[in-house]
């Protein structure tokens, strides 16, 4: 079934520099890459971002999308050169042993490639997965999402951005308490009101 708008990959030539997966060893990717990169080809690992436990908190940290692959643009006759980097364990081949390219679809009269569009979906942000939380603005509301008042809406008092804030609590738990700044995050004033 072919989809509207793409045309089959079969009817797509090759160009003289196309894509193509390359596997490499278990947490080599970036190492590959900069080893492919210094023969003079375009390598391409796509990165995702997610929150890592660490022992000075929780900070973001990136990792490959696609743990054991790294794209390389390249011409046919020279992507088995990326097998001199000790980071790459193969080149992704069809039946016969020849490097087996990523072609382009066509998408509206354009070539497409698969590479691009994961290159513009990260640049987009795409690909992080870390929570975002409104700031915290001193007279806003904030709610609890850590702790034992978890959950809790309160009027702020004070809003830094590291240590501890003062937030005036209402509902459940009345009065004036400090709570650290990475238990809260900011609300809207209509949310704070439901």
């Amino acid at each position: 079934m072919v989809e509207i708008g793409v045309a089959p990959a079969e009817t797509i030539p090759l160009t003289t520099d196309n894509w193509f997966a390359v596997e490499t060893r278990p947490r080599a990717e970036l190492t590959a890459q900069t080893d492919i990169t210094s023969m003079g080809l375009e390598a391409y690992v796509p990165q995702e971002i997610r929150l890592r436990r660490t022992r000075r908190g929780t900070v973001p940290v990136q990792h490959p999308l696609m743990p054991g692959f790294v794209f390389v643009r390249a011409a046919p006759s020279a992507i088995f050169d990326v097998l001199k980097s000790k980071a790459v364990r193969n080149v992704i081949r069809a039946p016969g042993g020849a490097a087996l390219p990523i072609r382009a679809k066509i998408v509206d009269g354009w070539p497409v490639h698969f590479v691009d569009e994961m290159r513009r979906r990260e640049a987009a942000g795409d690909f992080d997965f870390t929570p975002k939380r409104k700031p915290l603005v001193k007279g806003g509301h904030a709610r609890v999402i850590a702790g034992f008042f978890k959950g809790q809406i309160g009027r702020l008092l004070s809003a830094p951005t590291e240590g501890r804030a003062e937030i005036m609590m209402t509902g459940l738990f009345n009065g004036r308490m400090t709570i650290d700044v990475r238990g809260l995050e900011g609300v809207e004033q209509t949310a704070a009101m439901a």
